[in-house]
């Protein structure tokens, strides 16, 4: 229901504060709103194709932030003395999977 109020308060540096109290708050939201309800609900399209593409979607973009934040964990400036050891080898192993998984998702829509 608040979806246009975190975009919102970002943009204004603004805390705990409604989303319909601020100027432009109600139009935010209801623009969110009305865009995600457009892309799902015109007539003729089935939502299983929609849903199916945007589970891939999600997969696609969690492989890059798995990479990015296994890159970040490697990084003594970023991570100071958190740095990752030789639990390294879990994070290499979930980006594998996750890799395979998209892959063979890819090679069985192709097929």
């Amino acid at each position: 229901m608040a979806a246009g109020f975190p975009v919102r308060g970002m943009l204004l540096g603004e805390g705990d504060v409604k989303a319909s109290r601020l100027p432009g708050g109600r139009c935010c939201r209801r623009s969110t709103g009305v865009t995600t309800a457009g892309a799902v609900l015109p007539p003729g399209v089935s939502l299983v194709p929609v849903l199916v593409l945007t589970q891939v979607l999600n997969a696609v973009l969690l492989l890059s932030l798995l990479v990015v934040m296994y890159r970040f964990s490697r990084e003594p400036d970023v991570m100071g003395e958190g740095v990752v050891g030789t639990s390294a080898l879990l994070y290499v192993a979930t980006i594998g999977l996750v890799a395979a998984c998209v892959g063979g998702l890819l090679l069985l829509s192709l097929g």
